[in-house]
């Protein structure tokens, strides 16, 4: 029985761990893509890159 319920619980674990890092790349994308369609209507590259930064910082440590 104890060793069920570990199986289990790491099985909750691990789909807990791969649903958050799905939802982490999904976000990352998004943003990605925002700041890249932004940096194509202000032509600014330097304002990308400042952006992008605070928004990893903001995804790896949300």
């Amino acid at each position: 029985v104890a060793r069920l319920r570990s199986r289990s619980q790491l099985f909750l674990l691990v789909t807990a761990y791969l649903f958050f890092k799905i939802k982490c790349q999904i976000n990352e994308m998004t943003l990605e893509i925002r700041y890249f369609l932004s940096s194509l209507f202000y032509g600014s590259n330097e304002c990308l890159i400042t952006n992008y930064s605070k928004t990893l910082f903001v995804v790896i440590f949300p």
